[in-house]
């Protein structure tokens, strides 16, 4: 696509709607459930005839007992097996993997005030909350983080010494909201302080709380922006559109607060380290990471929320966002048409290969399945409708 087509916030709006047509097909010929989606569940559906794993009762000096397991020994459980820390890490602008998985098997004593015999639900409920104990209080990322927790395997069994114990296998999803420019500088979150969710509602407002903390950091973003471009004597369209940015990001922090409100989430502050101007070149590689790649498909996936959320609030929402992070976004491409002249040859080279590794970092975002909870209430495009959306976008803006 042309560069002053991109820079047009009418066209490459338009652009983006075409994208979203031209999608449609894909959910239309598949089993995906865009915008009605079902509720997680993380229990098989015959957990109840699986209720009763261990017998009970006394525990008996006798090694032919059938529930004794000889390869385990809780009293030495391996690296592997513990829950010193959450089995993923937070998001944060270091990780080379934004969306990630990880499964395994948990081991653990049980007290003597843990029931017995332990139903399979009982089991779940114990193995969750250690697990969502080791990743509310895990990770050093900067950025939000919701995680999808999820058991599918777990029982009570007795070890080669006849201690009572849990077995939980696992898996732990971390995903990351896109969204719109992160400025330079931008502190660490408290883990903390916005514990894991526990059922959709709740993680669809931690999704909007982390959409509404980065649009507040949209917000220091452009004002940072703005003051590097008044100091390399941009043109004055530009600098007028970057304003006209700041306030518009302000309202967007707001709508997004609104909604993770509306699903119960708290939203954090935002903490960026003071302005310090930066050489040419390095506003040029954020500003196509933060705007040309990441701005570019937070409007497109903005555009697309606004026709498949269930929720009618978060529809209208999303079409105000996306009309203006489109204009933002082509902002980014009119920055870097007056940039790029100014770089040298060896700043050229380097630019585009961090622009290569920008657009690989977001496929790598997309590559893992959002939670029905999101597709249904948010609007997020699953998997493969989300990629599809990425190599449309890639492909237009890159022609």
């Amino acid at each position: 696509m042309k560069r002053e087509l991109l820079s047009d916030p009418e066209k490459f709006r338009e652009m983006l709607r075409k994208v979203v047509r031209k999608t449609w097909p894909i959910v239309a010929a598949s089993s995906l459930a865009v915008g009605c989606g079902q509720s997680i569940t993380i229990l098989p559906a015959d957990y109840e005839s699986q209720a009763q794993v261990d017998g009970g009762g006394e525990v008996v000096p006798d090694t032919n007992r059938p529930d004794i397991n000889p390869n385990l020994d809780f009293r030495n459980i391996p690296q592997e097996n513990r829950l010193d820390a959450c089995p993923v890490e937070q998001c944060g602008p270091g990780t080379s993997e934004w969306n990630k998985q990880a499964e395994g098997r948990y081991l653990r004593l049980l007290a003597p005030v843990d029931p017995r015999p332990l139903s399979f639900s009982q089991c779940v409920q114990l193995c969750k909350a250690d697990l969502e104990k080791a990743c509310r209080n895990g990770g050093n990322g900067e950025y939000s983080t919701y995680y999808n927790l999820a058991v599918t395997g777990c029982k009570e069994e007795y070890d080669r010494n006849q201690q009572r114990g849990l077995v939980c296998d696992y898996t732990v999803k971390r995903s990351c909201a896109v969204a719109g420019r992160r400025p330079a500088g931008m502190q660490e979150k408290d883990p903390s302080e916005n514990p894991p969710p526990n059922n959709d509602l709740a993680e669809t407002g931690a999704f909007f709380a982390e959409l509404a903390y980065l649009e507040e950091a949209a917000v220091t973003a452009f004002r940072y922006l703005t003051q590097e471009l008044e100091a390399y004597n941009a043109p004055e369209a530009l600098l007028a559109l970057s304003r006209q940015a700041i306030q518009e990001e302000v309202e967007h922090a707001q709508l997004m607060t609104q909604l993770a409100d509306r699903y119960g989430a708290t939203t954090q502050p935002v903490q960026v380290e003071p302005f310090a101007l930066r050489p040419l070149a390095e506003i040029a590689f954020e500003n196509a990471k933060e705007g040309c790649i990441r701005e570019a498909y937070g409007s497109l996936m903005a555009f697309w929320q606004s026709e498949t959320a269930e929720d009618p609030a978060v529809r209208a929402v999303m079409e105000r966002i996306a009309h203006e992070e489109s204009a933002h976004a082509a902002l980014s491409f009119a920055i870097d048409a007056w940039i790029q002249p100014q770089l040298s040859e060896p700043e050229r080279q380097q630019y585009k290969a961090y622009q290569q590794e920008s657009y690989a970092q977001l496929q790598q975002e997309l590559a893992e399945e959002p939670s029905p909870a999101l597709v249904r209430w948010a609007g997020y495009p699953p998997k493969d409708v989300g990629m599809q959306l990425f190599r449309s976008l890639q492909q237009e803006v890159t022609a």
